[in-house]
């Protein structure tokens, strides 16, 4: 590891450490510049099937994406209906006592 390696570590852990104290909670991937990639040249229809496969993960995982003003709806699916993007957000069945979220 040269000095330049050191330097840009150095500079990383301070940042972090900056991020930390304003939120204790907060979970740092990485830098920001690595964190967000150039999405501009894909396809609505892409991103929105991209979107819907990571809803059907985080569902797999008993995670669900929740309305911030509606806090038992979640998020269902996403469509592209002619020029325009629609999600449906629908609240929790219960079957048995018990909620399920598919």
């Amino acid at each position: 590891m040269n000095r330049a390696d050191r330097r840009k570590w150095a500079k990383a852990y301070r940042e972090l450490e900056g991020i930390q104290k304003r939120n204790p909670q907060a979970k740092v991937i990485g830098r920001q510049e690595e964190a967000t990639p150039d999405f501009s040249e894909v396809t609505n229809e892409k991103l929105c099937q991209g979107i819907v496969y990571i809803l059907n993960e985080l569902r797999s995982r008993g995670y669900r994406v929740c309305d911030f003003d509606h806090k038992e709806r979640s998020l269902q699916q996403i469509q592209i209906m002619g020029e325009n993007i629609y999600f449906l957000a629908a609240p929790e069945e219960e079957q048995d006592g018990e909620k399920e979220t598919d």
